[in-house]
Protein backbone atom coordinates (compact mmCIF):
# COMPACT_ATOMS: atom_id res chain seq x y z
CA UNK A 1 0.00 0.00 0.00
CA UNK A 2 1.43 3.45 -1.00
CA UNK A 3 2.40 6.22 1.53
CA UNK A 4 0.69 8.66 -0.77
CA UNK A 5 -3.13 9.70 -1.62
CA UNK A 6 -2.46 9.20 -5.01
CA UNK A 7 0.18 7.56 -6.74
CA UNK A 8 1.40 6.51 -9.88
CA UNK A 9 2.96 3.22 -12.17
CA UNK A 10 6.38 3.48 -12.02
CA UNK A 11 6.50 3.87 -15.58
CA UNK A 12 4.15 6.71 -15.53
CA UNK A 13 5.94 8.30 -13.02
CA UNK A 14 8.80 7.92 -14.73
CA UNK A 15 7.86 9.11 -18.28
CA UNK A 16 6.03 11.88 -16.48
CA UNK A 17 9.65 13.25 -14.76
CA UNK A 18 11.05 13.04 -18.33
CA UNK A 19 8.48 15.77 -19.47
CA UNK A 20 8.84 18.10 -16.72
CA UNK A 21 8.12 21.26 -17.64
CA UNK A 22 9.52 22.96 -14.65
CA UNK A 23 12.57 24.93 -15.49
CA UNK A 24 15.45 23.47 -13.42
CA UNK A 25 17.97 25.56 -14.69
CA UNK A 26 19.05 28.09 -11.70
CA UNK A 27 1.69 24.43 -4.80
CA UNK A 28 -1.19 24.44 -3.20
CA UNK A 29 -1.96 23.05 -0.02
CA UNK A 30 -4.77 21.09 0.90
CA UNK A 31 -6.91 20.79 4.08
CA UNK A 32 -5.11 17.30 5.62
CA UNK A 33 -1.56 18.39 5.25
CA UNK A 34 0.75 20.67 7.43
CA UNK A 35 2.80 23.39 5.91
CA UNK A 36 6.25 22.66 6.03
CA UNK A 37 8.37 25.90 6.56
CA UNK A 38 12.05 27.20 6.05
CA UNK A 39 13.33 30.42 7.62
CA UNK A 40 15.54 32.36 5.67
CA UNK A 41 16.44 34.94 8.10
CA UNK A 42 17.41 32.35 11.18
CA UNK A 43 17.69 29.34 9.72
CA UNK A 44 15.80 26.20 10.45
CA UNK A 45 13.30 23.71 8.95
CA UNK A 46 9.35 23.69 11.45
CA UNK A 47 5.99 22.17 10.77
CA UNK A 48 2.69 23.42 11.41
CA UNK A 49 1.34 26.45 13.22
CA UNK A 50 3.21 25.09 16.17
CA UNK A 51 6.20 25.51 14.51
CA UNK A 52 8.20 22.00 15.37
CA UNK A 53 11.32 21.51 14.91
CA UNK A 54 12.27 19.21 11.58
CA UNK A 55 15.99 20.69 11.24
CA UNK A 56 18.17 17.25 10.32
CA UNK A 57 14.67 15.08 9.90
CA UNK A 58 13.98 12.84 6.80
CA UNK A 59 10.96 13.23 5.04
CA UNK A 60 10.12 10.76 2.06
CA UNK A 61 9.57 12.84 -1.39
CA UNK A 62 5.69 12.46 -3.17
CA UNK A 63 7.52 13.01 -6.50
CA UNK A 64 4.51 13.39 -8.53
CA UNK A 65 2.93 16.03 -6.17
CA UNK A 66 5.74 18.48 -7.73
CA UNK A 67 3.65 21.77 -9.09
CA UNK A 68 4.85 25.07 -10.27
CA UNK A 69 2.90 28.26 -10.89
CA UNK A 70 2.14 31.87 -9.63
CA UNK A 71 1.11 32.89 -6.26
CA UNK A 72 0.26 36.52 -5.04
CA UNK A 73 -0.36 37.71 -1.80
CA UNK A 74 -2.94 40.36 -1.08
CA UNK A 75 -3.87 40.96 2.72
CA UNK A 76 -1.80 37.85 3.62
CA UNK A 77 -4.07 35.80 1.61
CA UNK A 78 -2.45 33.70 -0.93
CA UNK A 79 -4.10 33.66 -4.50
CA UNK A 80 -2.36 30.78 -6.47
CA UNK A 81 -2.13 29.49 -10.17
CA UNK A 82 -0.37 26.27 -9.87
CA UNK A 83 -0.13 23.56 -12.05
CA UNK A 84 1.93 19.70 -12.45
CA UNK A 85 5.11 19.38 -13.08
CA UNK A 86 4.03 17.84 -16.49
CA UNK A 87 2.52 20.95 -17.20
CA UNK A 88 3.99 24.45 -18.75
CA UNK A 89 4.25 27.37 -16.61
CA UNK A 90 0.56 29.03 -16.68
CA UNK A 91 0.71 32.78 -17.90
CA UNK A 92 1.85 35.12 -15.09
CA UNK A 93 -1.12 36.33 -13.63
CA UNK A 94 -2.24 40.12 -13.71
CA UNK A 95 -1.38 42.42 -10.22
CA UNK A 96 -3.96 41.94 -7.94
CA UNK A 97 -4.06 45.99 -5.91
CA UNK A 98 -0.57 46.59 -6.98
CA UNK A 99 0.66 42.70 -5.89
CA UNK A 100 2.65 41.29 -8.21
CA UNK A 101 2.70 37.65 -8.39
CA UNK A 102 5.80 35.74 -7.79
CA UNK A 103 7.02 32.45 -9.38
CA UNK A 104 5.99 29.41 -6.92
CA UNK A 105 7.13 25.58 -6.72
CA UNK A 106 5.85 23.38 -4.40
CA UNK A 107 5.91 19.75 -3.27
CA UNK A 108 4.58 17.30 -0.80
CA UNK A 109 6.44 15.16 1.50
CA UNK A 110 5.66 12.04 4.27
CA UNK A 111 7.28 11.81 7.62
CA UNK A 112 8.45 8.97 9.02
CA UNK A 113 4.57 8.55 10.79
CA UNK A 114 3.07 8.52 7.29
CA UNK A 115 1.94 12.40 8.16
CA UNK A 116 1.60 14.49 4.89
CA UNK A 117 3.15 18.14 5.24
CA UNK A 118 3.81 20.63 2.28
CA UNK A 119 6.68 22.67 1.38
CA UNK A 120 6.15 25.33 -0.97
CA UNK A 121 8.39 28.44 -1.95
CA UNK A 122 9.23 31.49 -3.85
CA UNK A 123 12.59 32.27 -2.00
CA UNK A 124 15.13 32.13 -4.28
CA UNK A 125 16.95 29.44 -2.16
CA UNK A 126 14.08 27.51 -1.82
CA UNK A 127 13.57 27.71 -5.37
CA UNK A 128 16.90 26.37 -5.86
CA UNK A 129 16.45 23.73 -3.43
CA UNK A 130 13.33 22.13 -4.97
CA UNK A 131 15.01 22.65 -8.88
CA UNK A 132 17.96 20.57 -7.59
CA UNK A 133 15.77 17.72 -5.65
CA UNK A 134 13.52 17.72 -9.17
CA UNK A 135 16.80 17.71 -11.43
CA UNK A 136 17.67 14.55 -9.36
CA UNK A 137 14.57 13.06 -10.07
CA UNK A 138 14.83 13.77 -13.62
CA UNK A 139 17.78 12.32 -14.12
CA UNK A 140 17.25 8.99 -12.16
CA UNK A 141 13.74 8.82 -14.30
CA UNK A 142 14.65 5.50 -16.06
CA UNK A 143 11.38 3.58 -17.56
CA UNK A 144 10.89 0.55 -15.03
CA UNK A 145 12.42 1.81 -12.36
CA UNK A 146 10.30 1.86 -9.06
CA UNK A 147 12.69 4.04 -6.85
CA UNK A 148 12.00 7.63 -8.07
CA UNK A 149 10.95 8.68 -4.23
CA UNK A 150 14.10 10.24 -2.42
CA UNK A 151 14.10 10.70 1.01
CA UNK A 152 15.66 13.74 2.05
CA UNK A 153 17.28 15.46 5.05
CA UNK A 154 16.10 18.69 5.79
CA UNK A 155 19.27 20.46 5.59
CA UNK A 156 20.78 23.90 5.55
CA UNK A 157 23.38 25.95 4.39
CA UNK A 158 24.30 29.85 4.61
CA UNK A 159 26.19 32.92 3.28
CA UNK A 160 26.91 36.09 4.25
CA UNK A 161 24.73 38.77 1.94
CA UNK A 162 27.68 40.90 0.49
CA UNK A 163 25.22 44.02 0.19
CA UNK A 164 23.85 44.03 3.37
CA UNK A 165 25.89 42.10 5.76
CA UNK A 166 23.82 39.67 7.12
CA UNK A 167 23.45 36.14 6.61
CA UNK A 168 21.26 34.29 4.68
CA UNK A 169 20.36 30.96 5.58
CA UNK A 170 18.95 28.74 2.60
CA UNK A 171 17.19 25.64 2.33
CA UNK A 172 19.01 21.84 1.27
CA UNK A 173 17.36 18.75 0.45
CA UNK A 174 20.19 15.81 1.19
CA UNK A 175 19.16 12.85 -0.48
CA UNK A 176 19.79 9.92 1.62
CA UNK A 177 18.45 6.90 -0.16
CA UNK A 178 15.78 6.42 -3.10
CA UNK A 179 12.57 4.54 -2.43
CA UNK A 180 9.70 2.90 -4.20
CA UNK A 181 5.93 4.61 -3.65
CA UNK A 182 5.87 2.48 -0.32
CA UNK A 183 8.36 4.17 0.92
CA UNK A 184 10.76 1.06 0.47
CA UNK A 185 14.20 1.69 -0.09
CA UNK A 186 16.19 0.39 -2.88
CA UNK A 187 18.27 -2.31 -2.29
CA UNK A 188 22.26 -1.29 -3.40
CA UNK A 189 23.79 -4.04 -4.78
Amino acid sequence: MSVFPTTLAASDLAAQLQQSQVDVSGASNNNNTQFLSYNGRAGGWSLGRDKIDVTGETMLVATPSFQHGWVTWVNQKPHRSVVAFTSPLPSRPEPIDGNQPSEVRAVMMADQEGEMATFETSTAGGTKALETLLAAMVQRANPGSAYLYPRVELDESSYKNKTHGTTIYTPIFNIIEWCDENGDAEVQT
